[in-house]
């Protein structure tokens, strides 16, 4: 499967994130996405987090370069930071496309340095440790990583 088709098959969750960040009327979530849980930078309007017509713009771990200063793609960042600027409801100027290519660029090293998605637990048992000596109880919860 092709990243774009994952992007497209895999709705976010963005309730679960490594770090989420207000930028103005932009928030910045570093979350994962798609089957494999891989790392991604997802900006949103601020003000329209929690709207269902709301579209994210996303940019994956695997895609980072192209925002890089000197070895990205400048004909790339222009192209989908005024896409980017046009979702986030931001006005089709200049100074918005440049302020949407300078927050995904001031986040490029948190995204790289992002940890994989911690895998999900869930309880499979209760433990109970009796202290002869003293008599007293102590209660501990079991957990396994849950399938994905």
């Amino acid at each position: 499967m092709t990243e774009e088709a994952d992007l497209a098959s895999h709705a976010l969750d963005l309730t679960q994130y490594h770090a989420r960040y207000r930028v103005g009327d932009v928030t910045v979530f570093l979350t994962w996405f798609g089957k494999q849980s891989r790392p991604a930078m997802v900006l949103t309007p601020t003000m329209k987090l929690g709207d269902a017509r709301m579209v994210p713009c996303v940019v994956p771990l695997t895609s980072i370069w192209a925002w890089d200063e000197r070895t990205g793609d400048g004909a790339h960042c222009a192209r989908t930071s005024k896409q980017f600027a046009a979702l986030l409801g931001l006005s089709p100027s200049v100074q918005s496309i440049v302020k949407v290519t300078s927050i995904i660029r001031d986040f490029i090293g948190d995204l790289i340095r992002m940890p994989p998605k911690p895998a999900e637990k869930i309880v499979v048992a209760d433990a109970f440790v009796t202290n002869r000596n003293t008599g007293k109880t102590t209660e501990r919860e079991i957990v396994a990583n849950a399938a994905s």
